[in-house]
């Protein structure tokens, strides 16, 4: 691939990162809490997690797609 393809290929990801993050946020957002109350009550949720193990790790995950997306939202 040409270069100036692979500048405009990372220019457009920025730009769509930036303006679809308070999406992904929002995404993360009800991702977490979900994962959270699933933990706390150890009752199946939406998300059907399977152990506690895999909660964990989706609150994890959530936590830094939520803390990651919305620093990018902010620039």
């Amino acid at each position: 691939m040409p270069v100036w393809l692979w500048i405009v290929a990372a220019i457009a990801a920025v730009l769509l990162l930036v303006f679809a993050s308070p999406f992904i946020a929002l995404a993360a957002l009800i991702v977490l809490i979900t994962a959270i109350v699933g933990l706390a009550r150890r009752t199946p949720t939406w998300l059907r997690l399977r152990s506690t193990g895999v909660a964990v790790g989706v609150v994890a995950a959530s936590a830094v797609v939520l803390l990651v997306s919305g620093g990018g939202g902010g620039a």
